[in-house]
């Protein structure tokens, strides 16, 4: 039994009485009682209740309600048991309540849907599933194709904090849809393949090969298996097997393999011509990847050069400014220097020239007056 309980009172916390007359709450601790307490609801999921009334303790009010869900069941569409490499597929799951969807959104959004694909020989991967278009109880997801043969386990769950439901689900992804068996039988090389039944309709089924020497021999159907005599000339020649038909799941279904005639011990598995290409997000072609590398480093390392080089000139410009700075100071320096030298100069030029004029007009006032003196005293 599963509770959503919403109780926006913090000061009243939601408690539950048990047909025993036990009380119950977030801090309960008990194998049987699972409880998540989050902002404005609770929820409960109690393992095999007990038979009886149970009783729930929350405040009063219109906004709390109350959704209780029991024996909740996860389904999933019919999904197949065998894949070809390549294939994808759709997987759909919901949750049931005594054979009907969960239809209560309240409830069905504190659950998250997920797909874990486990490989037999590689790390698991899982998938998100989201709401099915047109479908408000449904999740849905394509799974990315598959480029490994071998057997996989799908797990699909519905889980909340409370609880989970789980599905599990075997595939096995062929390469090819038959085995082939080479043998000699009188002096003959005698090519039988047998195809999967559960992977192709034996009533579409054609097959045929086409020797070195271009020549085409249909298989003619005996049993479970097909088969063709070829001539012991073309031994350990390369022949062409070609096989057309419908798939189980009604897919039409056309592939070439390539084989060398000789005898084999027991049937061997054939490895298709035409594989399918790896072309989604998940697998992308080696090639087309080393190009993105290439491309991606050949990008770096232009930018790397391209910074170095806008480096290299910012540090000679940087290097120009300085120089042209000094020189010019240098200049102006040089300039009021020999400015004030030469202002200088020319000042104790001017100062010494007039010294010397004045000196001279002493002199000759001197001159003058020796010489009136001299008169005057002649004329005594």
């Amino acid at each position: 039994m599963t509770l959503l309980v919403f109780n926006k009172d913090k000061a009243n916390p939601t408690k539950i009485v048990t047909p025993g007359k036990r009380t119950w709450d977030k801090k309960t601790s008990s194998d049987s009682l699972k409880w998540f307490s989050d902002e404005g609801y609770d929820l409960i999921t109690i393992k095999k209740p007990q038979h009886g009334q149970w009783k729930i303790m929350a405040p009063l009010d219109p906004n709390n309600r109350v959704v209780v869900a029991t024996n909740l069941k996860l389904k999933v569409n019919q999904l197949p048991g065998y894949l070809m490499l390549g294939d994808k597929l759709n997987v759909t799951a919901a949750l049931y309540e005594d054979n009907k969807p969960l239809s209560d959104q309240r409830l069905l959004s504190k659950f998250n849907f997920e797909l874990t694909r486990k490989p037999g020989n590689s790390t698991p991967r899982s998938y998100p599933m989201t709401k099915l278009t047109g479908n408000s109880t449904a999740y849905s997801v394509q799974l990315a194709p598959i480029f490994e043969a071998g057997n996989n386990e799908l797990v699909i769950q519905a889980k909340s904090p409370t609880t989970q439901r789980e599905m599990r689900h075997q595939v096995k992804v062929y390469a090819a849809p038959a085995e082939v068996n080479i043998k000699q039988d009188n002096g003959k090389y005698r090519v039988e393949v047998t195809p999967y039944s559960n992977l192709v309709r034996a009533d579409s089924i054609k097959l045929n090969v086409v020797l070195k020497d271009k020549t085409k021999h249909e298989l003619i159907k005996q049993g479970d298996s097909w088969s063709v005599d070829i001539d012991s000339q073309f031994h350990q020649s390369m022949f062409d097997l070609n096989i057309k038909a419908t798939r189980a799941d009604g897919k039409p279904l056309s592939m070439s393999f390539s084989k060398v005639l000789a005898v084999q011990q027991g049937s061997v598995k054939l490895s298709p011509l035409n594989k399918p290409l790896k072309t989604t997000a998940e697998v992308k072609p080696a090639t087309e990847k080393k190009k993105r590398v290439d491309k991606k480093k050949d990008k770096t390392a232009a930018n790397n050069k391209n910074e170095q080089t806008k480096d290299k000139e910012s540090e000679l410009n940087w290097t120009f400014i300085i120089i042209s700075v000094v020189v010019v100071n240098l200049i102006l320096i040089l300039s009021f220097t020999g400015g004030y030298l030469y202002l200088k100069r020319r000042k104790q030029k001017l100062s010494a020239e007039l010294g010397d004029e004045m000196a001279q007009e002493s002199d000759v006032v001197d001159h003058d007056l020796d010489k009136d003196n001299g008169d005057k005293k002649s004329n005594e």
